[in-house]
């Protein structure tokens, strides 16, 4: 199992090393609060990019929960919402949500925020990201 970080994922893409591990699960992992305004717009934007999507939610007092499992229901897109309760500290929760990916079978696991916005385009494996 291997962890990326966007900016890897990015350098994998450019180099054309995504080949090599097509043939493993590759999961997107976000670690969300309060993000009802974006989260939609992030799902659809990787609706076809990863395998599976893990949403670990820290506590959100708005739709954010709601509207990430609707869309999961509604697109038939494989992915779950996972709650995890903030304790003011970041990597206990990316660690908890690492273990929630794994348990889902993963193989890759790429890491971005909610509100990181970028075009994917699987067949040529490109990505241009935009903050």
């Amino acid at each position: 199992m291997v962890v990326f970080e966007f900016e890897f994922y990015l350098a994998m893409l450019f180099f054309g090393l995504l080949a090599v591990v097509s043939a493993y699960r590759m999961c997107l992992s976000a670690i969300v609060r309060d993000e009802e305004r974006v989260v939609e717009r992030f799902l659809q934007n990787n609706l076809y990019a990863f395998d599976r999507v893990d949403i670990t939610d820290t506590g959100s007092q708005d739709a954010t929960v709601d509207i990430a499992e609707r869309f999961f229901a509604s697109n038939q897109q494989n992915g779950s919402v996972h709650h995890f309760p903030w304790i003011d500290d970041f990597g206990k929760a990316k660690t908890y949500a690492l273990e929630k990916s794994r348990e889902n079978g993963c193989d890759h696991i790429v890491f971005l925020d909610a509100d990181e916005k970028h075009d994917v385009d699987r067949k040529s494996t490109r990505l241009n990201s935009s903050h």
